[in-house]
């Protein structure tokens, strides 16, 4: 009976039952660490960049809008998504805000 007792006595100091560890922090990536509008700029900036890359006008492009590549197609492929296209809308960027 002491034992038990004892045992009770323990228990009530350390807390009762041993708690679970906590469950580890995810890790941080940039895309999860960016706010929204950084994740839509960069990955809209890369469509551009790829259209700017693929355009065959073979001139400086410099100051070419991203919204013009909305159309832009290469082998029979869009290089815009339409949610980039409405990100350039709104966003007028060139090729060059894109590059930086």
């Amino acid at each position: 009976m002491k034992t038990l007792a004892a045992a009770l006595f323990v228990l009530a100091l350390v807390g009762g039952c041993p708690r679970p560890a906590p469950d580890p922090a995810p890790e941080t990536t940039p895309e999860a660490t960016a706010t929204p509008a950084e994740a839509d700029r960069a990955t809209c900036c890369a469509q551009c960049a790829e259209g700017a890359r693929t355009d065959p006008a073979g001139m400086d492009l410099s100051l070419e809008p991203c919204a013009g590549y909305a159309a832009h197609r290469v082998n029979g492929e869009r290089v815009m998504t339409d949610a980039c296209a409405a990100w350039f809308a709104q966003h007028p960027l060139m090729v060059q805000d894109c590059s930086l």
